[in-house]
């Protein structure tokens, strides 16, 4: 068995996840963050509200960039 498999019913998507090859921990994080993104597609926010998250996220990172990469050498 390979690591993933996606299978398409037509009604349903089913995905099997090898057992050996993935940590509980991050599945149940991954379908977390599955189940968010439904939601959030559901809530039918308009293209402002998207475009607002990406300029906080942008503005976020410029102010913290520096702690995040304190030690990895730049080329």
């Amino acid at each position: 068995m390979s690591s993933l498999t996606i299978e398409n019913t037509g009604e349903e998507m089913l995905i099997r996840f090898n057992r050996n090859t993935f940590d509980n921990g991050y599945l149940l994080s991954l379908l977390k963050r599955l189940e968010i993104e439904s939601t959030a597609q559901n809530a039918q926010f308009s293209v402002e509200i998207g475009q607002l998250a990406d300029e906080i996220d942008s503005d976020w990172w410029e102010k913290n960039k520096d702690s995040f990469l304190k030690g990895v050498s730049r080329k």
